[in-house]
Protein backbone atom coordinates (compact mmCIF):
# COMPACT_ATOMS: atom_id res chain seq x y z
CA UNK A 1 0.00 0.00 0.00
CA UNK A 2 1.53 3.51 -0.47
CA UNK A 3 2.19 5.69 2.04
CA UNK A 4 0.29 8.86 2.78
CA UNK A 5 1.93 12.25 2.38
CA UNK A 6 0.81 15.02 5.12
CA UNK A 7 2.05 18.62 5.36
CA UNK A 8 2.62 19.28 8.95
CA UNK A 9 2.62 23.39 9.89
CA UNK A 10 4.62 24.88 12.96
CA UNK A 11 2.28 25.35 16.23
CA UNK A 12 2.73 28.16 18.61
CA UNK A 13 -0.88 28.14 19.64
CA UNK A 14 -2.14 26.03 22.31
CA UNK A 15 -4.60 22.76 21.14
CA UNK A 16 -7.80 24.44 22.02
CA UNK A 17 -7.02 27.58 19.87
CA UNK A 18 -5.44 25.20 17.01
CA UNK A 19 -8.89 23.56 16.39
CA UNK A 20 -10.85 26.67 16.71
CA UNK A 21 -8.80 27.94 13.89
CA UNK A 22 -10.05 24.89 12.02
CA UNK A 23 -6.88 22.68 12.42
CA UNK A 24 -5.72 19.60 14.22
CA UNK A 25 -3.21 19.95 16.49
CA UNK A 26 -0.35 16.91 16.67
CA UNK A 27 2.68 16.22 18.84
CA UNK A 28 5.87 14.93 16.33
CA UNK A 29 8.38 13.14 18.23
CA UNK A 30 11.11 10.10 17.55
CA UNK A 31 14.14 8.88 18.90
CA UNK A 32 16.80 12.13 19.22
CA UNK A 33 13.98 14.26 17.96
CA UNK A 34 12.61 16.66 20.84
CA UNK A 35 8.57 16.39 20.79
CA UNK A 36 7.13 19.16 18.81
CA UNK A 37 3.56 20.51 18.52
CA UNK A 38 2.49 21.18 14.64
CA UNK A 39 -1.19 21.02 13.11
CA UNK A 40 -2.53 19.77 10.17
CA UNK A 41 -5.10 21.07 8.04
CA UNK A 42 -8.19 18.74 8.83
CA UNK A 43 -9.55 17.73 5.22
CA UNK A 44 -5.87 15.67 4.32
CA UNK A 45 -5.93 14.05 7.43
CA UNK A 46 -9.61 12.77 7.59
CA UNK A 47 -9.56 11.96 4.00
CA UNK A 48 -5.63 9.95 4.95
CA UNK A 49 -7.24 8.26 7.96
CA UNK A 50 -10.06 7.07 6.02
CA UNK A 51 -7.91 5.51 3.26
CA UNK A 52 -4.93 3.80 5.01
CA UNK A 53 -6.58 4.05 9.19
CA UNK A 54 -5.59 5.21 12.24
CA UNK A 55 -2.29 2.78 12.61
CA UNK A 56 -1.05 4.43 8.85
CA UNK A 57 2.51 4.70 7.75
CA UNK A 58 2.84 8.43 6.52
CA UNK A 59 5.63 10.93 4.79
CA UNK A 60 5.40 13.85 6.79
CA UNK A 61 6.85 16.85 5.60
CA UNK A 62 8.07 20.05 7.90
CA UNK A 63 9.35 22.73 5.36
CA UNK A 64 11.27 21.17 3.23
CA UNK A 65 11.91 17.96 5.15
CA UNK A 66 10.40 15.06 4.92
CA UNK A 67 10.37 11.99 7.55
CA UNK A 68 9.17 8.61 7.51
CA UNK A 69 6.15 8.59 10.59
CA UNK A 70 3.60 6.27 11.64
CA UNK A 71 0.17 7.57 13.60
CA UNK A 72 0.78 6.43 17.17
CA UNK A 73 -2.44 7.63 18.45
CA UNK A 74 -5.35 9.71 17.37
CA UNK A 75 -7.59 11.14 20.05
CA UNK A 76 -11.45 11.64 18.95
CA UNK A 77 -14.12 13.99 20.64
CA UNK A 78 -16.23 11.08 22.90
CA UNK A 79 -19.74 12.48 21.58
CA UNK A 80 -18.69 14.35 17.91
CA UNK A 81 -16.20 11.80 17.01
CA UNK A 82 -14.19 14.29 15.47
CA UNK A 83 -9.97 13.84 15.60
CA UNK A 84 -9.05 16.98 18.39
CA UNK A 85 -5.95 15.53 18.52
CA UNK A 86 -2.57 13.39 16.92
CA UNK A 87 0.94 11.62 18.21
CA UNK A 88 3.31 10.88 15.26
CA UNK A 89 6.21 8.93 15.62
CA UNK A 90 9.02 10.02 13.13
CA UNK A 91 11.25 6.72 12.67
CA UNK A 92 14.12 5.62 10.05
CA UNK A 93 13.10 2.83 7.66
CA UNK A 94 15.27 0.23 9.48
CA UNK A 95 14.16 1.39 12.88
CA UNK A 96 12.50 -1.61 15.04
CA UNK A 97 9.38 -0.31 16.51
CA UNK A 98 6.39 -1.19 18.53
CA UNK A 99 3.00 -0.67 16.93
CA UNK A 100 -0.44 -1.70 17.13
CA UNK A 101 -2.23 -2.98 13.87
CA UNK A 102 -6.11 -3.94 13.39
CA UNK A 103 -7.00 -7.27 13.11
CA UNK A 104 -9.21 -7.70 10.04
CA UNK A 105 -12.18 -10.92 9.84
CA UNK A 106 -12.90 -11.36 6.41
CA UNK A 107 -16.09 -13.60 4.86
CA UNK A 108 -17.99 -13.19 8.41
CA UNK A 109 -21.31 -13.84 6.15
CA UNK A 110 -20.33 -17.35 5.81
CA UNK A 111 -21.38 -17.64 9.66
CA UNK A 112 -23.88 -15.95 9.54
CA UNK A 113 -25.36 -18.05 6.90
CA UNK A 114 -24.76 -20.63 9.78
CA UNK A 115 -26.28 -18.97 12.47
CA UNK A 116 -23.08 -18.41 14.14
CA UNK A 117 -21.46 -15.54 15.82
CA UNK A 118 -17.83 -14.13 15.97
CA UNK A 119 -17.14 -12.97 19.22
CA UNK A 120 -14.01 -11.39 19.19
CA UNK A 121 -11.84 -10.42 22.32
CA UNK A 122 -8.91 -8.38 19.93
CA UNK A 123 -9.38 -6.05 17.07
CA UNK A 124 -6.15 -5.08 17.15
CA UNK A 125 -2.68 -6.72 18.12
CA UNK A 126 0.95 -4.68 19.09
CA UNK A 127 3.73 -6.22 16.77
CA UNK A 128 7.37 -4.93 16.89
CA UNK A 129 9.33 -4.91 13.70
CA UNK A 130 10.52 -2.21 11.21
CA UNK A 131 7.98 0.03 9.30
CA UNK A 132 8.63 -1.53 6.08
CA UNK A 133 8.19 -5.27 7.58
CA UNK A 134 5.03 -4.43 9.82
CA UNK A 135 1.98 -4.92 7.62
CA UNK A 136 -1.13 -2.42 7.59
CA UNK A 137 -3.49 -4.72 9.10
CA UNK A 138 -3.72 -8.76 9.76
CA UNK A 139 -6.42 -10.27 8.16
CA UNK A 140 -8.09 -13.72 9.60
CA UNK A 141 -10.00 -15.50 7.02
CA UNK A 142 -13.38 -17.18 9.01
CA UNK A 143 -15.26 -18.84 6.03
CA UNK A 144 -14.12 -22.41 7.60
CA UNK A 145 -14.93 -21.55 11.13
CA UNK A 146 -17.31 -23.74 12.83
CA UNK A 147 -18.70 -23.32 16.15
CA UNK A 148 -16.18 -23.66 19.00
CA UNK A 149 -13.76 -22.49 17.40
CA UNK A 150 -10.85 -20.57 19.22
CA UNK A 151 -8.83 -18.32 16.88
CA UNK A 152 -5.17 -17.51 19.34
CA UNK A 153 -2.25 -15.68 18.41
CA UNK A 154 -0.65 -18.86 17.40
CA UNK A 155 -2.49 -18.52 14.81
CA UNK A 156 -1.42 -15.46 13.45
CA UNK A 157 0.78 -15.33 10.39
CA UNK A 158 3.24 -12.31 9.77
CA UNK A 159 5.89 -11.39 7.60
CA UNK A 160 9.37 -12.59 8.35
CA UNK A 161 10.75 -10.20 11.36
CA UNK A 162 7.63 -9.21 12.71
CA UNK A 163 7.23 -10.08 16.40
CA UNK A 164 4.13 -10.29 18.33
CA UNK A 165 4.26 -9.23 21.62
CA UNK A 166 1.74 -11.34 23.32
CA UNK A 167 1.32 -14.94 24.74
CA UNK A 168 0.64 -17.21 21.68
CA UNK A 169 -2.40 -19.05 23.41
CA UNK A 170 -4.11 -15.71 24.11
CA UNK A 171 -7.71 -16.23 22.01
CA UNK A 172 -8.34 -13.22 19.29
CA UNK A 173 -12.03 -14.42 18.67
CA UNK A 174 -14.17 -17.65 19.54
CA UNK A 175 -16.95 -18.47 17.19
CA UNK A 176 -20.35 -19.48 19.22
CA UNK A 177 -24.28 -20.38 17.93
CA UNK A 178 -26.03 -17.21 17.52
CA UNK A 179 -29.62 -16.37 18.93
CA UNK A 180 -29.26 -19.08 21.73
CA UNK A 181 -30.26 -17.00 24.54
CA UNK A 182 -33.19 -15.90 21.60
CA UNK A 183 -34.32 -19.27 21.48
CA UNK A 184 -34.16 -20.14 25.35
CA UNK A 185 -36.38 -17.60 25.48
CA UNK A 186 -38.87 -18.71 23.16
CA UNK A 187 -39.03 -22.06 24.90
CA UNK A 188 -39.51 -20.57 28.13
CA UNK A 189 -42.77 -18.85 27.58
CA UNK A 190 -43.98 -21.31 25.32
CA UNK A 191 -43.67 -23.42 28.20
CA UNK A 192 -45.46 -20.38 30.51
CA UNK A 193 -48.04 -20.37 28.09
CA UNK A 194 -49.15 -24.46 27.73
CA UNK A 195 -49.36 -24.77 31.39
CA UNK A 196 -53.29 -24.58 32.78
CA UNK A 197 -54.47 -21.42 34.18
CA UNK A 198 -56.47 -21.90 37.67
CA UNK A 199 -59.44 -20.13 38.31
Amino acid sequence: MAIASINALPRDEKAKKARAEGFIPAIIYGKDIKPTPVKFEEGPIKKVIHQHGERAKVKVHIGNEESLGVLKAVDRHPTKGSIVHMDIQLVKADQKINWEIPVVFNNTENLDSKKLILQINMDQIEVSGTPSQIPDKIEIDVADKEAGDTITIGDLKLPEGVEILKETGEPIAVITYGNMEEEADDSNEESVESEPIEE
